[in-house]
């Protein structure tokens, strides 16, 4: 097993779930904020069963020329720019219902140490999408360089989601010096009724004009393709992408991390982001041997609570 890299064939169609976005709470650095994400929320976060996947973007400071085209608005408020998103995929409804009402506890009491927002958008069997059959996302990515864009549409609704997924993704994912492209499409945001575990000072919902209907997560090759995309294969695309965007608020991503991939845990799950990349970089068997017994168990648990694949 490679636990660097997990390599997954996998129809993202067949996938529903969250993608969570994450405000930082001004008074913590920067440096701290990021690595309490990944390395102490997300691993205890990650302990619990039920998601197909659970990846951290974390974003560099928005700056709106990430975005090489000026066809749509992208300007975004100090108060409005994110540190991050999260993306939670599951395959089936029993799993997602019972992962949110046993992680809760610990997640929405832990939000407030370092989110001053944590809001999220649904997304629905067949939201997500991606232009090639193999996905390969390594437990820690902080040299790639990816450009994660949210579109506000110009008119909400199947048509935007249609144009997306079976148009702009494509074209994008065939543009030379990118190497993947995920899409993901938002379910009509609503407004959270549940009552959360603790962190009662953390901003929880969207107000309309803050709303998002779609991301677009590209993958280049190196930071030189990024100028050859947006001046030569977007250029083809613009008049298309301006009649049904709005406005693309764009950023540069600073690290992605897997930390939950097929149900298991990763290295970077596993350990925390910090630690796996040593561990990584020197392979001790006895670590390593024991993330495959941590494994062992945590299947063990998922195949006694939801049956197998009969539960999907």
């Amino acid at each position: 097993m490679q636990y660097a890299q997990i390599a997954l064939e996998i129809k993202m169609e067949a996938f529903f779930g969250s993608v969570p976005v994450l405000y930082r709470r001004p008074e913590v650095h920067e440096d701290v904020f990021y690595k309490y994400w990944h390395d102490i929320h997300g691993s205890f976060v990650a302990e619990f069963i039920g998601p197909y996947r659970y990846r951290q973007l974390h974003f560099l400071p928005y700056d709106k020329s990430v975005w090489q085209s000026e066809v749509v608005d992208k300007e975004l408020s100090e108060s409005r720019q994110l540190g991050g998103t999260a993306e939670f995929i599951f395959d089936s409804e029993q799993k997602r219902s019972w992962w949110l009402q046993n992680v809760g506890i610990f997640a929405d009491s832990d939000d407030a140490t370092v989110f001053r927002r944590s809001a999220s958008y649904n997304v629905s069997l067949e939201g997500f999408s991606s232009t090639r059959s193999i996905v390969a996302n390594p437990a820690v990515d902080e040299s790639s360089y990816r450009i994660f864009a949210m579109l506000v549409a110009n008119e909400p609704g199947s048509a935007f989601r249609h144009y997306v997924h079976t148009q702009l993704g494509p074209l994008i994912g065939a543009a030379h010096g990118v190497k993947h492209v995920q899409i993901t499409s938002y379910e009509p945001y609503e407004t959270p009724t549940r009552e959360y575990f603790g962190g009662v000072d953390v901003g929880r919902h969207l107000l309309p004009d803050e709303q998002h209907q779609a991301s677009i997560e590209i993958v280049f090759e190196n930071r030189v393709e990024v100028d050859s995309f947006f001046l030569n294969d977007f250029r083809p695309l613009e008049s298309d992408f301006a009649r049904h965007v709005k406005r693309v608020h764009a950023y540069q991503i600073r690290g992605a991390y897997t930390l939950i991939e097929n149900e298991l845990l990763t290295l970077a799950g596993f350990l925390g982001v910090s630690a796996s990349k040593i561990v990584a970089q020197l392979q001790p068997q006895s670590v390593l041997s024991e993330l495959e017994k941590a494994n062992e168990l945590r299947a063990q648990k998922i195949s006694k609570i939801f049956g197998g694949q009969d539960a999907r």
